[in-house]
């Protein structure tokens, strides 16, 4: 782990246990100091000066930063030439910095004869000897440690005793000493061995993965293990409090506290295993390959960031039932289940465990339980929940997960309850029975579900170029985030659209979004039924939540096109890393090689961001006058995205089982909920379509409006089968899925066919594409490209093009003899159905679409009255 050879290459001494940084070494990150022009790689004041020029910067009042370097303040501590007037023999005195008269001198008004001074003699402090510059305090300095004494004094707030200044004469280093101490450096050998081997190792870790702030963060942690006598890093809790003491001239503990800690638990990280860390009571999740950042607590202990429930995880008790869990724990971790799984496990066993408690031996006897004891826990949570001191949820997974738990132990009785298992002597009569649930409360009614996902009119809204622009100023807002775009390394504008379209078109959890990786892009060929060759994109990502690893999702070409332009930036942003080690969107902070996602909290804190710049933009809703309200963003979340996406699928007829696949939903009524919501639309697009229904010949077939109530609009939903153009209403084909037609799929001419106006742009585009075919049939076998008999079965037959213009003259014609408003108000009802199929035909690939009651538009599904001249000419 610790890297002798790379520390010995950056400037380590064994023997002197200093380490004296090669600031030009290319394992070092660092920056040109603007105060004195060295190389640095401590840097305080916006990554411009070193910490030796901050000192003098803020001595000198903070002054504007050009006029701080051109006159030669920072750190120089080079020896200073004399005045050209007090140079003679008993008169040297020191000239001003970037002047070449003694500070008495450079103050006396112009015009004024100048004549020698008396000399201060050398400085005072014993390590010096330079020329005294001044007196003070009644002593004479040099000028850089009368700048020296009076940044103390100032820094302090009050003057210095004669006691005090004595000692600072005795202690204080030479110039030179002060410059060599200013190159960047840790001093190792004050500290303990063990002190010592692990800041060397923090130090490998933190160079070998190139943080730019590794160096000061060993240093900082050198210097207050030093002072505070910290024999291991591991043993302080709380760093805050030593650091403060330590920088509390500089105040930049803050930052200090932070890098420290994160230091810490990568050298936690990599000196853990996992044996080891499950050996205890608190398991730091990183350990096991999890995000870092969360714990889980068997003896009680603050609750994970990421816990739904938000409140401290209490300890489970007796001894037996918290190695259980631990073991069921183990189990999970092995089959890399998701977090939620683990934290749902300990709250189950620590609420078992209270029922426990109340038994006279506390539940500490494992052989002496019953039945009875999960009687009393079933009662107990049901008063605590009337008592309102358990939440019906929470009461729930209570129950659910500890029923888990022992059914996992019952199925599998030789290692849970065999000899030397864990549960070793727990009857069979301790289990849960058949009517042990808990009644939950729906907390989202099906008809509210609705509002989870975006409006169709709102998302087009969203994702327009107006709408995009906002996105791109949010993603700049923080002035913060702006620096780091200049500096090349962050996300910035672009990174933020690639996100939020791949999100939108895509509808994964924000977690599975922002951990994609560059290499997530997958293309697969496809071989259609009539020998056509197809290719099909695919984005490969990690569903952590169910336990599945590189997932394959279909997406559009022009998602994938997305990914591409987001890979290019990437690619740029880190030229020098593979990019299979990649991450497709980086995080900006340590992550100097791009190999590491950034964090869902980015995401979310984008959206919100987004939400706010964006204002107001019109909603689905209108006021008594007719004028659309504006529609809550403040209900907009990264979350509402994936809902939207899973509505689009069902109002677009994707059937559930491939929809619970595509969504990753381990319940199939997760998945039901959206089809509740797609149903209500369709009843209300069939009660206006209803009356505007017509069948092959085009006359009317479809229900009148008094007819439409909500049984006979399901009817009508469930009762036609998705073919070209419209729909089919034969009994047998329908339960076939479309496999049985009896009449070759020559729905034109059929007697069950049944189209209306939402079928109008397919039924616009397939009289062109058979207008242009008979054209280039005729032109083929002028040519002598096509014999007679080929050109006979490929040329479109005259009935039926003449179908599909009457059908389109039809549809037209009811559209013109409706009034505007009632128009208007059928096409929004019709919108989200039509812009559906095209959706799930652009995401789903063929052999996802067996079964689909979807047909493929050729063109975008927009109801619109078209130009007289559409159907005119053959």
């Amino acid at each position: 782990m610790t890297d002798l050879d790379l520390l010995r290459s950056i400037g380590y001494d064994p023997g002197e246990q200093f380490i004296w940084f090669a600031s030009d070494h290319k394992g070092l990150v660092g920056v040109t100091c603007t105060g004195c022009g060295a190389s640095r790689l401590f840097e305080t004041v916006s990554g411009t000066l070193c910490t030796g020029c901050t000192a003098a910067w803020k001595r000198d009042g903070k002054p504007n930063m050009e006029t701080f370097r051109h006159e030669g303040h920072g750190s120089d501590t080079s020896t200073p030439a004399l005045c050209r007037v007090c140079c003679l023999p008993g008169h040297e005195r020191p000239a001003v910095p970037a002047g070449d008269l003694c500070q008495t001198h450079s103050r006396t008004k112009h015009g004024v004869d100048l004549v020698p001074l008396r000399e201060f003699g050398e400085c005072a402090v014993e390590s010096c000897d330079r020329i005294a510059a001044g007196t003070l305090h009644r002593v004479a300095f040099c000028e850089f440690h009368n700048r020296r004494l009076s940044g103390i004094a100032r820094l302090q707030g009050e003057g210095f005793s004669d006691t005090e200044v004595s000692d600072f004469c005795r202690t204080d280093p030479s110039a030179e000493r002060v410059q060599e101490l200013r190159r960047p450096h840790v001093d190792l050998s004050g500290l303990a061995p063990v002190a010592r081997a692990q800041v060397l190792a923090i130090l490998s870790l933190g160079l070998k993965k190139r943080l730019r702030s590794t160096p000061q963060t060993a240093a900082r942690l050198a210097k207050t293990m030093d002072a505070c006598g910290v024999l291991d890093v591991f043993d302080v809790v709380d760093w805050q409090p030593l650091l403060s003491d330590t920088f509390r001239r500089n105040g930049a503990y803050a930052n200090a506290v932070k890098a420290i800690r994160s230091h810490i638990d990568a050298l936690r990280l990599a000196t853990t295993s996992p044996d080891d860390e499950m050996a205890k009571d608190s398991w730091n999740l990183a350990v096991f390959g999890y995000p870092r950042g969360d714990r889980i607590h068997f003896a009680g202990g603050p609750g994970p960031a990421s816990d739904k429930v938000g409140q401290p995880m209490p300890p489970i008790r007796p001894e037996w039932l918290k190695a259980a869990a631990k073991a069921r724990a183990r189990e999970l971790v092995a089959s890399r289940k998701g977090k939620t799984a683990l934290i749902n496990l300990v709250r189950a066993c620590a609420e078992f465990g209270k029922t426990l408690a109340l038994r006279e031996d506390g539940g500490d006897d494992i052989t002496r339980l019953g039945r009875a004891d999960i009687e009393r826990h079933l009662i107990r949570l049901n008063k605590a929940e009337d008592a309102g001191e358990l939440g019906n949820q929470v009461h729930a997974q209570a129950v659910v997960h500890l029923r888990k738990f022992l059914a996992v132990a019952e199925s599998n009785r030789l290692v849970w309850k065999g000899p030397g298992g864990v549960l070793e002597g727990l009857p069979d009569t301790f289990r849960f029975v058949e009517g042990d649930h808990v009644r939950q409360t729906k907390i989202v009614a099906a008809d509210e579900t609705e509002g989870k996902s975006v409006p169709l009119k709102v998302m087009r809204q969203l994702l327009s170029a107006e709408g995009l622009d906002a996105l791109r100023r949010a993603a700049l807002h923080d002035g913060e985030r702006g620096v780091r775009q200049a500096a090349g390394k962050a996300m910035g504008p672009d990174d933020a659209v690639a996100a939020v379209l791949i999100h939108a078109e895509t509808g994964r959890r924000t977690q599975e979004l922002v951990s994609l990786r560059w290499d997530c892009l997958e293309a697969r060929e496809h071989v259609t039924p009539d020998g056509r060759t197809t290719t099909n994109w695919f984005v490969i990502y990690d569903a952590n939540k169910v336990g599945k690893r590189r997932v394959p999702l279909p997406i559009s070409a022009a998602t994938a096109r997305v990914i591409k332009e987001q890979q290019k930036r990437v690619d740029l942003r880190y030229p020098t890393t593979p990019t299979a080690k990649l991450a497709l969107f980086p995080k900006h902070q340590q992550n100097p090689h791009g190999t590491e996602s950034t964090t869902d909290g980015w995401f979310s804190t984008l959206v919100r961001e987004w939400m706010t710049e964006l204002g107001t933009i019109e909603g689905v809703d209108v006021d008594l006058d007719g004028q659309p309200l504006p529609y809550p963003l403040d209900t907009i979340t990264p979350y509402s995205f994936r809902h939207t996406y899973a509505q689009r699928h069902a109002d677009g007829g994707t059937p559930p089982e491939v929809l619970q696949e595509i969504m990753g939903h381990q319940n199939l009524e997760t998945t039901q909920t959206y089809y509740q919501v797609s149903r209500k639309r369709q009843i209300e697009a069939v009660r206006a379509l209803a009356p505007l229904q017509i069948d092959f010949k085009g006359v009317h077939s479809g229900l009148t409006s008094p007819e439409v109530d909500d049984a006979a609009a399901s009817l009508y939903v469930l009762g036609g089968l998705a073919v070209p153009y419209g729909n089919c209403t034969e009994p047998n084909n329908n339960r076939a899925g479309g496999k049985a037609c009896a009449f070759r799929h020559l729905c034109l001419g059929c007697g069950f066919f049944r189209t209306d106006p939402s079928h109008l742009p397919d039924l616009r585009y397939a009289l062109e594409r058979h207008l242009t075919d008979r054209t280039e049939v005729r032109i083929a076998l002028d040519a002598g490209m096509l014999e007679p008999w080929t050109a006979e079965i490929a040329m479109p037959h005259d009935m039926e093009v003449a179908k599909l213009r009457l059908l389109v003259e039809r549809c037209e014609a009811q559209l013109t003899s409706l009034d505007s408003a009632t128009r208007t108000a059928l096409e929004d009802r019709l919108d989200t159905i039509t812009e559906a199929r095209a959706f799930i035909l652009a995401t789903l690939p063929a052999e996802m679409l067996i079964g689909a009651d979807v047909h493929a538009p050729e063109r975008p599904t927009v109801i619109e009255v078209a130009p007289d001249n559409v159907t005119g000419g053959a």
